[in-house]
């Protein structure tokens, strides 16, 4: 198992428009995610092969018990078709928080002059 991985399951699922929608997964373990904002997860799906394919996906929510990621489909795309068809309490194995694009904050405020 990879240093961070972790199963999480499917608790929800809101269309956001006709073609975006939002999923929302808990971890399993019922561990909270800590995350710093403009991090990503990625999922490890199975492919039909055996293989592992990792996918990943920025964090649309704030640090807490859930986690939210917004998708759109891609024609074709071997993770749209397993997201898009995720059933609640369906399980998902990823890896993550990563990432270091962040905002950080600044020490010292900037001057501006007017």
């Amino acid at each position: 198992m990879e240093q961070n991985q972790f199963k999480v399951k499917h608790i929800g699922s809101k269309m956001l428009t006709p073609s975006v929608i939002q999923l929302t997964f808990i971890r399993s373990d019922k561990l909270p995610l800590v995350f710093t904002p403009g991090q990503f997860i990625t999922f490890l799906l199975p492919h039909a092969s055996g293989k592992i394919v990792p996918r990943s996906y920025s964090l649309a929510n704030s640090p807490g018990e859930q986690l939210e990621i917004a998708i759109a489909p891609v024609e074709g795309g071997f993770a749209t078709n397993i997201l898009f068809n995720l059933e609640i309490g369906d399980e998902l194995d990823c890896v993550g928080p990563k990432g270091r694009l962040i905002l950080h904050e600044a020490e010292t405020p900037p001057n501006i002059y007017w």
